[in-house]
């Protein structure tokens, strides 16, 4: 729509047919998704979120497995987790330090889920990372996004407990 105040009249801008095409677009891709929610076998974008299709008779206050796509960290337990997110909040992450395998090895990986895309990664870091340790906390402190820290406390490591603090700057 354009409004011209100069000669007191409406009109449409010269872009409307760029727009209708784009509408024609949009209105596939929603019959698309509509289409993959009644068969529950898609993974519906919102924006840049992607969330994942529950199932047709999902219910309030319920859990539901989420897949795992791609590369992912080997089963652990005491590991340390926090989230955070991009400055613009499209983007949310959990993040996932340490822990201990089944037979009691420790170690100080770093992973990241992205709930946008539902991948993790396996994070490399400079400088001197905290020992392999489990039993940990982390927690994220900062405004979400990239003036945000990740601080790791304490643990247990093969040395014994630690009252060691770590901080991590994602950016």
């Amino acid at each position: 729509l354009l409004l011209d105040y100069a000669n007191g009249g409406v009109s449409l801008a010269p872009c409307h047919d760029a727009c209708a095409v784009a509408g024609a677009f949009l209105e596939n891709e929603v019959a698309t998704i509509e289409q993959g929610l009644r068969l529950r076998t898609v993974t519906v974008p919102v924006f840049v979120w992607a969330v994942p299709a529950l199932p047709g008779d999902a219910k309030a206050n319920t859990w539901y497995p989420v897949d795992n796509f791609a590369n992912q960290p080997s089963p652990r337990v005491q590991f340390a987790a926090t989230s955070m997110g991009d400055p613009f909040g499209l983007k949310r992450f959990i993040l996932a330090f340490g822990g201990q395998s089944l037979t009691g090895t420790k170690n100080n990986e770093m992973w990241h889920y992205d709930l946008t895309s539902l991948h993790w990664v396996k994070l490399l870091s400079n400088g001197a990372a905290p020992p392999p340790t489990a039993e940990s906390c982390m927690v994220t402190i900062g405004d979400n996004g990239w003036g945000a820290q990740v601080h790791v406390f304490g643990g247990m490591t093969d040395a014994g407990l630690t009252e060691k603090l770590y901080t991590w700057n994602p950016t």
